[in-house]
């Protein structure tokens, strides 16, 4: 426990080092890199989860399920489909924004 411990500090210090020599410019890109990052992990989350729902709609049909079933897996992924969805597209207002003051500041 305590080798674990001083793992998290010393890979914690390193972490708060690196950043504070990161010039701005590229933190920028550091901070670039993990929206494109996330907004690409959203839109593979939302594909895979209408792909459950199209599996399970195949699966009911085919009669491998009860209704009951049914009914709660599509709901759920129905859910996190909706989920996924309201976060790319609050991604990529911030992104958008993101993009309008960069141009705003290379124009000064």
């Amino acid at each position: 426990m305590l080798t674990l411990t001083i793992f998290l500090a010393i890979g914690t210090s390193l972490y708060i080092l690196f950043q504070l020599m990161v010039q701005p410019s590229e933190r920028l890109l550091f901070v670039e890199a993990s929206e494109d990052a996330a907004l690409s992990a959203r839109r593979t989350d939302k594909e895979l989860y209408l792909k459950a729902i199209r599996d399970i709609d195949f699966e009911y049909a085919s009669d491998k399920i009860n209704e009951e079933d049914y009914n709660k897996l599509k709901n759920m992924y129905s859910l996190k489909a909706f989920e996924a969805m309201e976060k790319i597209e609050k991604l990529e207002k911030a992104k958008k924004l993101s993009n309008i003051k960069k141009t705003k500041r290379k124009r000064k």
